[in-house]
């Protein structure tokens, strides 16, 4: 049983791949006008939701450095609050104040 549900998932990868690469290839001009493409590009966008429930495991299994997923939550090193604190931090202007800070600094006085 398991064996099957790997067959079923290495086959998805490998037509997701042919597909692209079909894609490419239409998209160069070896097919006459855009149909061609974009039924290909349906079939890739299937094959994706057929593989969505299996994208940890595929991940996993592949396991691409930390870079090239370029997540937050998905580093290896399982520490997911420090790392989602960095990417917030990288981010440009989260330590600026907002454009429209002044409107709302005037509305509401301390009682004090």
């Amino acid at each position: 049983m398991l064996e099957k549900g790997l067959e079923l998932i290495c086959s998805g990868v490998s037509e997701m791949y042919d597909s692209d690469i079909v894609d490419i290839n239409f998209s160069g001009g070896y097919a006459v006008g855009p149909a061609m493409s974009r039924f290909v590009k349906r079939g890739i966008l299937s094959l994706c939701s057929e593989l969505k429930s299996e994208s940890v495991a595929l991940v996993d299994v592949l396991a691409p450095p930390d870079f090239i997923l370029n997540s937050a939550l998905g580093h290896s090193d399982g520490q997911v609050y420090k790392n989602l604190q960095l990417h917030m931090y990288q981010s440009p202007g989260v330590m600026s104040r907002p454009s429209w800070w002044k409107e709302m600094s005037g509305l509401h006085r301390s009682r004090l």
